[in-house]
């Protein structure tokens, strides 16, 4: 396969590496999220899903078929986005975003499937996932998901949300999320992060301040024994 003609990478390219998931011109122009392609089309694409590499915001790596190939060609960036497409074997999905969390624990991993059931999505989130997003998603583009994601805002598909809602509630009431001591209000914000809520958002709604919202997210991050808010 040959290399994107934007893989404008490392430092002799102009670049040079910033927060994880963004690297920035040496010139200090804004920085670009790094997006690197996982996936297992039998006849195999050579583009970018929608027009990645032609896109100022993005530095494409291009597709791979495995998780050990996209891991090989991340590390020079560093972390950024890693995009499965498609889940047509889910338990493989979730082992290779589990293999990615371990190997690089920066990077963002998102799902871009159409599959909707409860059982899968949640097997892959429940793996680590950052974000799913359904390939007929209306209310936002895979361009603006990855951006979202980079941005440190949880996304999910409308359906995925209800998913993930549906878990949460069940939870609260088991044992082991009671065992974490969760209060009611973490409870509902936790909920809230998990329909894809931004901080702002969340203050809005339960009417409290966003300081306060940041607390509670901390809180429900310790809790769970997660360190990103879109692990919860």
């Amino acid at each position: 396969m040959s290399t994107p003609p934007n893989h404008e990478v490392g430092s002799p390219n102009g670049f040079v590496p910033g927060p994880p998931g963004v690297i920035h011109r040496v010139d200090g122009s804004p920085g670009r999220i790094v997006v690197q392609g996982i996936g297992g089309d039998p006849g195999w694409r050579t583009q970018p899903p929608e027009n990645l590499g032609r896109s100022k915001r993005f530095v494409w790596l291009g597709w791979k078929r495995t998780v050990e190939e996209a891991l090989e060609a991340t590390r020079t960036p560093g972390p950024g986005v890693i995009l499965f497409d498609g889940m047509d074997d889910v338990g493989s999905v979730a082992r290779g975003i589990r293999r990615i969390k371990a190997a690089l624990p920066g990077a963002l991993t998102l799902v871009w499937s159409p599959v909707t059931e409860s059982g899968p999505v949640l097997q892959v989130l429940r793996a680590g996932a950052n974000g799913y997003l359904v390939k007929d998603d209306r209310d936002r583009t895979l361009k603006q998901a990855i951006e979202q994601l980079a941005d440190g805002e949880p996304v999910f598909s409308a359906i995925v949300a209800g998913h993930l809602a549906t878990w949460l509630r069940a939870m609260s009431e088991s044992p082991e999320l009671q065992a974490v001591h969760l209060s009611p209000r973490q409870v509902e914000v936790a909920r809230l992060l998990c329909e894809g809520r931004s901080n702002k958002e969340i203050a809005d709604q339960v009417a409290i301040s966003i300081d306060t919202v940041k607390l509670h997210v901390a809180a429900v991050k310790k809790k769970l024994g997660v360190r990103s808010r879109t692990q919860i």
